[in-house]
């Protein structure tokens, strides 16, 4: 590599982690990304001190000598002018009045910018936003779309996003039921006694009203959501006549 070749970090501060990346003039991304934990609520210097372990993680990654990082672009989860943290926001209150140019003032102690130019910090600056969105667009889809490695279940997001490509597949509302043939065996196992109410819930996507269907068997409820209970009967009993009452509502709306 040769001598005069310089780096760029970009460090983003999070209310939890620190991510960083590193970038050659060209403003093309060198090594990896780098994440710490940020600190930030046990005060700046806890926090500037998280910013230099990234710093020398970068230079590590990118086999460079640490003073080959020329300039650094800093993000900070409050508002600054000039350098000069003046508001608390994300921050713990030492932070108000900080000066973040002062804390790294040893970029401009090492006198070699005379012959930089300096029209490729923009270039550098996009490059570094552009890369820091992307790697937490990235690790945002990643949580999003995972399988848990201790259970092996898909994410709820997951399950959700597949669940709805199929609902969306059908216009009008499908009535599904499921069968649990060994219930009494699994409420003895739960010590659980089972009682001599059937329990009914009733949900809709807003084009059947199951409301009116189970107010026809003494319950109630919403357009797309209701229950209603029934003593005395067997659950194949209430089954044949819940049928009994769907079938019912349907010619009443037909007429």
């Amino acid at each position: 590599m040769p001598e005069n070749t310089f780096f760029y970090a970009g460090l983003d501060i999070g209310g939890t982690t620190v991510k960083s990346i590193l970038v050659n003039g060209d403003g093309d991304q060198v090594g990896e990304m780098v994440e710490v934990r940020s600190n930030v609520k046990a005060g700046y210097e806890a926090t500037f001190n998280q910013l230099e372990l990234a710093l020398e993680e970068l230079a590590k990654g990118a086999s460079i000598e640490r003073n080959a990082i020329r300039g650094i672009g800093l993000d900070v989860p409050a508002p600054s002018s000039d350098g000069v943290i003046w508001a608390q926001a994300n921050l713990s209150s030492d932070w108000l009045g900080t000066n973040i140019r002062d804390q790294f003032d040893f970029i401009n102690q090492v006198g070699d910018f005379d012959n930089v130019d300096i029209t490729i910090l923009d270039v550098v600056k996009e490059n570094i936003v552009a890369v820091l969105k992307t790697v937490v667009h990235q690790k945002t889809l990643e949580a999003i779309v995972r399988t848990d490695l201790f259970t092996g279940l898909k994410s709820e997001e997951y399950l959700y996003g597949e669940g709805k490509k199929i609902i969306d597949k059908y216009t009008i509302s499908t009535v599904c039921m499921f069968k649990i043939t060994n219930l009494p065996q699994i409420n003895e196992q739960n010590s659980r006694k089972l009682g001599d109410k059937v329990c009914i819930s009733g949900r809709s996507i807003g084009d059947i009203n199951v409301q009116i269907i189970l107010e026809k068997l003494g319950g109630g409820g919403h357009i797309t959501l209701a229950g209603a209970q029934v003593e005395g009967m067997s659950i194949e009993e209430v089954k044949n006549l819940l049928i009994e009452k769907i079938n019912e509502y349907f010619s009443e709306t037909a007429n």
